[in-house]
């Protein structure tokens, strides 16, 4: 009896173990890939489920306060200015008690502007009732001129609203981007600009202030950084910075999809 057809059949049996194992272990490997896949996944989410719930109850808190100031104080701020009015109207307008009046008045007027600006930013009332859009539109409008700086606003494309969360995220990113070049940039002029396609959004704030280290963000103090970073996180969207000396840009463009039903 010839050997070769039992060393024929023992190679091929052996190259089909060999197969089936390295099939098996392949498997298997794409198996445990895919599963630890789903646990980044879910620790993923839930951290950022943790995030928007933190940022949320920061929000309320920042509303709450908000709120606070224009209803109370500033409706105290309204009566003291009007006892002060009403005595102007009895005393001789040439005394010193009518130029200290007066300027009681006016400081009371300049207080409870502030308020109110500080109010809004605290509590954007202008985002629940018309917008994202609107709302930068008028933040812009507000701030332009302040220190100097001229600051702009630009739409390109067609309006679309976004969910309360996305919006009011990209809103504080805005406010946040806009503090940091007032404060720290020397800048001269600060641009927003909202990019609507059709299914997705980008944010777009520049300055052409003196710029920072972008490699190295996390070490850069008092920017704001990891709060712009946490909000871009909790609401799933992708965030770029790009600085020289020329300026600095910031950048929100996750392709964000459109709730069209809202």
């Amino acid at each position: 009896m010839s050997i070769l057809p039992v060393l024929i059949f023992g190679t091929f049996s052996l190259l089909f173990m060999a197969v089936a194992i390295i099939s098996f272990v392949m498997f298997y490997q794409r198996k445990v890939i895919a599963h630890q896949l789903q646990i980044q996944q879910k620790e993923e989410e839930m951290q950022r489920e943790l995030l928007r719930a933190t940022l949320k109850a920061q929000e309320d808190e920042m509303q709450r306060i908000g709120k606070d100031l224009h209803d109370d104080i500033g409706l105290k701020l309204i009566s003291v200015k009007n006892k002060v009015i009403g005595g102007l109207m009895n005393i001789n307008k040439e005394t010193d008690e009518a130029n200290y009046l007066e300027q009681a008045k006016n400081d009371l007027e300049a207080i409870r502007n502030e308020i109110r600006s500080i109010s809004h930013t605290l509590y954007p009332s202008a985002l629940d009732l018309n917008g994202l859009s609107f709302a930068l539109e008028k933040i812009c409008k507000d701030l332009n001129g302040y220190e100097g700086i001229k600051i702009s606003f630009r739409l390109s494309g067609e309006y679309k609203k976004e969910k309360r969360e996305i919006e009011i995220a990209l809103y504080r990113i805005a406010l946040e981007c806009m503090n940091n070049a007032i404060k720290h940039s020397q800048c001269t002029e600060i641009n927003l600009t909202l990019i609507y396609r059709e299914q997705d959004f980008s944010l777009e704030i520049s300055d052409n202030g003196n710029g920072f280290d972008a490699s190295d963000l996390m070490k850069q103090e008092g920017l704001g950084l990891k709060n712009i970073q946490s909000r871009a996180k909790a609401i799933g969207a992708e965030l770029k910075f790009e600085s020289s000396k020329n300026g600095t840009k910031v950048l929100v463009n996750q392709l964000i999809q459109v709730q069209k039903n809202q």
